[in-house]
């Protein structure tokens, strides 16, 4: 590799990792931590979590990746977000290194050069690095090009028994996640289209497919989730049956980008409209029809499709590089590193941007928490309102969101109290409306003893809170309620904002408030 290229691919791939090294943690980061926490290292039930996994266990599907789970209870230990954020930025610039060293075994450097830069800026990777619920999908896709690159190897090598044993290796370990296990069939199939000689070993291609295949079904059996990402519970949830998600993550693999972003962002979709001319142009007119009623078929499909967390496209982005690869022709690469060079600075610029919002809001917001609480000498009770998240996750990991942000700041539990309600609309600076658009989100069971949790139907305290749907609500609604006697602090997705106490109607509403 020369020294030229090794050095863009190090400043591309540390690039956005480096973005996010100061902020905070985020969404289903704090429901993993909050597992992982609870124990010791050297607990028995810690590694009791770490090897069965709790697999049936409501709610905790990341805890059947052992590897996954015993390095992030490892960098849980020390409290603080820069461990996680070096783990991220280490495994993404493997990761691009690999797919270049993966690419240029078939094309020359320059092209190998595009797809990994386009592997490591690509906006949907954003998601992958900061969250940490991603590190599966970070770590699995380096495993899984890892396994194309011993199944290249198992070609030319003369110890042909080894590679074959390194791709099974390698393969096993990338099929930790369910969106890495539907992208490797398609990974290897660009590589036996790239490879003549990989298109005669059809048994090897078929006992690869196969073990895939084999692992989603079990995987679908133990979990009930046979589909990649949210797509299955999103279609059904709206009444579409569970083939069209599967169909929009295969759009995903041949075009792996967000439509969301696609259409919103007029450069992207120049980017792409480019991309697709190219590739009509470089393939061979049996791929180029294959291509052709892919679009067809897809293009009624686009107002289902929807992009939800930019983990579940980390895999799909290597398949996309190396198709990308594929149709770059050699005559055309210096033409094309400028359309490329112009789509790295429309990523940079927007990665940037989410790095600091995001941020910002994460030290505001804590910095807000950790005043109130180290100033109350009663102690903090918090006012849930996470709208953003109410329409398809549960109040379950939003309140193990605040758990955990609360346990990395106080390590005095008894100083802070929740008050946990599902809800949407803020009617005021201190009163919600609720909107029970899931009828199973109370009935989730927590067993931390950090917070205690009253779910108190209308049907019970219906002469209580009459005032309040009366002046407020407009209708009967179902409301959790806790301590409201100290200072209320309420969390909002705009951030946190501080109040003196509740009203009085919503105190004298709570069993648990004094009588006034």
């Amino acid at each position: 590799m020369k020294s030229s290229n090794f050095s863009l691919l190090l400043l591309t791939s540390a690039l956005l990792p480096l973005c996010f090294l100061d902020t905070w943690f985020h969404a289903d980061d704090f429901s993993l931590l909050a597992q992982l926490g609870k124990y010791s290292l050297f607990s028995p039930k810690f590694w009791n979590q770490i090897i069965l996994g709790e697999v049936f266990e409501p709610n905790t599907n990341y805890f059947y990746r052992p590897v996954t789970m015993l390095i992030l209870g490892v960098l849980e230990r020390s409290h603080s977000v820069i461990p996680f954020r070096i783990f991220a930025l280490t495994l993404h610039t493997l990761s691009t290194f690999s797919l270049y060293v993966l690419i240029s075994r078939f094309r020359s450097p320059s092209v190998a050069l595009i797809g990994a830069i386009f592997f490591s800026l690509h906006p949907a990777t954003t998601t992958a690095l900061y969250s940490i619920a991603a590190f599966g999908d970070l770590l699995f896709v380096f495993f899984g090009i890892l396994g194309g690159l011993s199944l290249v190897s198992y070609l030319d090598s003369t110890s042909r028994r080894s590679s074959f044993l390194a791709t099974l290796f390698s393969l096993t370990l990338a099929l930790g996640s369910k969106e890495t296990a539907i992208c490797l069939p398609v990974l290897y199939s660009c590589l036996a289209l790239l490879n003549g000689k990989l298109r005669k070993e059809w048994r090897l291609l078929s006992l690869l497919y196969f073990i895939a295949a084999l692992f989603l079904l079990i995987r679908g059996a133990l979990l009930g989730a046979f589909f990649a990402g949210n797509a299955a519970d999103t279609y059904h949830h709206f009444g579409i049956h569970s083939v069209v998600a599967c169909l929009r993550y295969l759009f995903d693999l041949f075009v792996p980008i967000p439509l969301d972003i696609l259409f919103s962002n007029p450069w992207v979709l120049a980017f792409w409209a480019t991309v697709l001319l190219l590739s009509y142009n470089a393939f061979r007119p049996l791929f180029r029809r294959f291509f052709l009623s892919l679009l067809i078929l897809f293009i009624p499909l686009f107002p289902a499709f929807h992009h939800y967390g930019g983990w579940y496209m980390y895999g799909s982005l290597a398949v996309g590089s190396i198709l990308l690869s594929l149709a770059i022709p050699e005559l055309k690469v210096r033409s094309f590193s400028v359309v490329c060079s112009l789509f790295v600075v429309i990523s940079v610029a927007t990665d940037f941007r989410q790095a600091q919002c995001f941020s910002e809001s994460g030290r505001q917001n804590y910095s807000l928490l950790f005043q109130l609480a180290h100033d109350s000498k009663d102690g903090v009770t918090l006012v849930g309102v996470p709208k953003t998240m109410c329409t398809h996750a549960p109040l379950f990991t939003w309140s193990k969101q605040v758990e955990y942000g609360l346990a990395y700041f106080f390590k005095k539990h008894e100083k802070v109290t929740l008050l946990a309600q599902p809800v949407i609309d803020r009617v005021s600076d201190h009163l919600f409306s609720v909107s029970h658009r899931n009828p199973h989100s109370l009935d989730i069971q927590l067993n931390d003893t950090i917070f205690s949790y009253f779910s108190l139907g209308t049907e019970d305290i219906a002469h209580k809170v009459s005032l309040i749907e009366k002046n407020w609500l407009g209708k009967p609604t179902q409301i959790a309620y806790e301590d409201i006697t100290r200072p209320v602090l309420i969390w909002t997705p705009d951030g946190l904002e501080s109040g003196e106490s509740l009203p009085n109607e919503l105190a004298n509403a709570s069993p648990n408030a004094p009588k006034q």
